[in-house]
């Protein structure tokens, strides 16, 4: 299955389609699932970029509005580039300034097709130089439930909308657990299904102490007068979510926005804080043909 897997992905990648990443070198077997031992006790550790001694470019300049110091955040979303990790860092430590989080939802596009179902999730952990970021089974399992979904392993063997997060996750919060979830995110959208998924989401954070993540990058592959019409559709509904004009965000997960739009709705009196706008032709200077961008927020509701 793995062998199959990886073909698939080298298919897509030499076929030039739409959903393409930088894909690490194939790790070998125990340090992608672990020895066997540690499958027996924890399921598959995945690898993230900083356990493959991968870094980040340091960003010196970049626009960041600081969260309101009396906010109580209940989700937020964040880029999964790495070209951006250094707003990927200042966005976990502004959250740890503001709560403490044990669990973590993450809610991801599903970068690579590699299920056919409308949404796949994993009972594994993610590898750190500080430890494994260890899996939410008791929220996971319920979710995979509710859903009617089955655990697949495999498409989340080169997922960086989920493994991006978890060297800060482990910084920031080094005793959380998550649990993951990834969905297809580019349009047509199924919106039952999304709605089901929603239900399922909010209800668990109605009922736990966790914070939901979306992972999610913004306009891709226009150049700056394109990136900045798409970015500015965004940001109006980024100030402002609902469940109805999520559509307007241009974006690889717009089931992640759809539901960032409903928990607005359920919290009256909540906040979204944009917190920063940049793209990666700002961040790096190339590309200026074919810029992403990156929006960084909060939702929450204040504490006085």
């Amino acid at each position: 299955m793995l062998i199959l897997s990886c073909l698939i992905i080298l298919n897509c990648f030499l076929s030039g389609c739409t959903r393409q990443v930088t894909l690490p070198e194939k790790p070998d077997a125990e340090k992608v699932n672990g020895s066997k031992e540690q499958q027996r006790e924890t399921g598959t550790i995945f690898t993230t970029w900083e356990s493959r001694g991968d870094s980040y470019p340091l960003i010196e300049e970049y626009t960041w509005v600081q969260p309101p110091p009396d906010l109580y955040p209940v989700a937020g979303i964040a880029s999964h580039h790495l070209l951006a990790g250094s707003m990927i860092d200042r966005f976990f430590s502004d959250l740890k300034e503001l709560r403490e989080v044990s669990t973590f939802l993450i809610i991801s596009p599903l970068h690579w097709d590699l299920d056919e179902q409308e949404a796949v999730s994993t009972l594994g952990s993610w590898n750190t130089p500080g430890g494994a970021v260890e899996n939410s089974k008791p929220l996971s399992l319920a979710i995979i439930e509710n859903l009617h979904i089955r655990p697949n392993d495999t498409a989340f063997l080169y997922e960086h909308g989920v493994a991006v997060f978890m060297p800060f996750i482990k910084r920031y919060f080094p005793k959380a657990r998550v649990s993951v979830l990834a969905v297809p995110g580019e349009p047509p959208v199924n919106v039952g299904r999304v709605q089901s998924i929603c239900e399922a989401v909010c209800s668990v954070l109605e009922e736990e102490d966790i914070f939901l993540l979306v992972s999610s990058d913004f306009s891709h592959h226009g150049n700056s007068d394109s990136t900045q019409r798409k970015d500015a559709l965004s940001r109006d509904f980024l100030m402002s979510p609902d469940g109805d004009s999520w559509v307007f965000a241009g974006c690889d997960n717009r089931p992640g926005m759809y539901i960032y739009g409903r928990l607005a709705e359920r919290f009256p009196g909540s906040r979204s804080s944009v917190l920063s706008n940049s793209n990666s032709y700002l961040i790096s200077g190339e590309g200026e043909q074919d810029i992403t961008s990156y929006f960084f927020t909060l939702l929450g509701r204040f504490t006085k």
